[in-house]
């Protein structure tokens, strides 16, 4: 009877899942009209259904995907909110602010459960969860970061080393054993995050306000600013640097890998994005089209497209492979912030100066987009839900050998297959996935899966 049950709930999630992915690719969904000024962070909950904004106003907000509506407002701040994040399971939300503490919130009720005050008076410009939820990482001023349990709050270790005044971001690796920080000043550093010791320092000759993993945790990406504006690729277990990729002629303001880790993207405050091989550091792409700044550039899950968030108060969608622009999404009346993309692909949400944060269509989450005459065929999933094989059938004989991926809400792959040319049909075992909901990836098309 409990099984049933699950498999009723899982079929209620996928068919409201596919309900709210249909839409116009290019136009807004839902305008998030609730703060008193600058927006400065979105971020979608890992199974897209909510989705989570800070602002210059003290304040947090909790808004449903599905509806637009105001679902919890997250008070305690008594500074602007400079990050949210959710945990990876989506049921609780740290915050941090620059009152000098972060504070962790039930998603469920909007309930505070604890503070993290260790940073004195000095603001926390970044919080980040460890991929299995356990612990928090912290950013601030004060410059050091500091790794708490998020389980009680208590202070685990105090990462210090740095010496500018200013820690501007932490992230953790993939595996949770480390923890990059990048500052202000010309140094970021890989510290153990079972130890708190520092492991590397990677210096630039500008400071490094921004820094990011490769998906398999081998190589960390790092972006610098108006004296050298270059981005660096660098070795994570040796702290060499591989690669520098020269081509902006202002401040990077974002680096982000594709989600396979064979390409890296760009923002800068020169107007321009631009796509780079991870693997042997040449430009592959410049994305050219914004009348101001760059703040962000966001791949999307499936690696086929990037995002932009520009001060020309527009976010654009281009194309990963051609840098053709897709969608120019108008509407926010003041600069961008910050423009992430749903757990699915089929949707980003923008964050504005103008106070508010929209929701926009991007794709047709059940459609094939067509990048080239030799494009794939369509395909369906059956049985589904499935509790240990599915069938994928084509609606025509598959043209080249290609991987089928399955990715779980977060994005994040779980499986893959190769699929050979020349079949109509082809099995898929899944004995191994946990009960939930997944999407299968082949190409730029993608379908939702529930496995009971």
């Amino acid at each position: 009877m409990k099984r049933f049950f699950t498999l009723v709930f899982l079929l209620g999630l996928m068919f409201t899942v596919s309900m709210l992915k249909s839409g116009v690719p290019g136009t807004e969904q839902f305008t998030l009209g609730g703060h008193t000024s600058y927006v400065l962070s979105v971020q979608w909950s890992p199974d897209g259904t909510k989705v989570a904004t800070a602002s210059d106003d003290n304040t947090a907000i909790i808004w449903s995907a599905a509806s637009g509506t105001k679902l919890f407002s997250l008070i305690g701040h008594t500074k602007m909110i400079l990050a949210v994040q959710w945990s990876p399971d989506g049921t609780k939300i740290a915050t941090a602010s620059d009152d000098g503490t972060a504070i962790i919130w039930s998603a469920t009720s909007g309930t505070k459960l604890f503070s993290l005050n260790g940073h004195g008076m000095w603001g926390v410009s970044d919080i980040q969860w460890s991929p299995d939820g356990s612990k928090v990482a912290t950013a601030s001023y004060d410059n050091t970061a500091i790794i708490w349990s998020a389980t009680n709050g208590t202070k685990l270790f105090t990462l210090s080393g740095h010496s500018s005044f200013y820690v501007l971001a932490v992230q953790w690796s993939p595996d949770g054993t480390k923890v990059v920080t990048a500052t202000d000043s010309r140094t970021s550093i890989i510290w153990s995050a079972t130890t708190g010791t520092k492991l590397f320092a990677l210096e630039h000759t500008d400071k490094t306000s921004v820094v990011e993993w490769s998906p398999d945790g081998s190589k960390v990406a790092t972006g610098s600013g108006d004296g050298e504006r270059t981005a660096s690729i660098w070795s994570a277990t040796s702290g060499t640097k591989l690669f520098t990729l020269s081509g902006h002629n202002r401040e990077i303001t974002s680096v982000h890998w594709s989600p396979d880790g064979s390409k890296v993207a760009t923002s800068s405050l020169d107007q321009t994005a631009i796509i780079w091989s991870a693997t042997s550091g040449t430009k592959l792409l410049t994305l050219t089209g914004s009348y101001k700044y760059l703040l962000d550039v966001e791949w999307s899950p499936d690696g086929s497209k990037v995002a932009t968030a520009s001060g020309d108060s527009t976010a654009k969608i281009w194309s990963a492979t051609s840098g053709a622009k897709l969608f120019t999404l108008s509407g926010h009346t003041g600069p961008l912030t910050t423009v992430q993309w749903s757990p699915d692909g089929s949707k980003v949400a923008t964050a504005s100066s103008d106070f508010t944060a929209k929701i926009w269509y991007v794709t047709d989450a059940d459609g094939v987009e067509e990048e080239s005459p030799h494009s794939q065929p369509n395909f369906t999933l059956f049985p589904n839900p499935t509790d240990n094989t599915f069938t994928v059938k084509f609606e025509k004989e598959t043209i080249v050998p290609t991987m089928l991926r399955i990715g779980n809400l977060l994005g994040q792959s779980v499986a893959t297959y190769d699929i050979p040319a020349g079949v109509m049909e082809w099995p898929v075992h899944v004995e191994g996935l946990s009960a939930g909901m997944y999407h299968v990836q082949f190409n730029s098309s993608i379908r939702p899966l529930v496995v009971y």
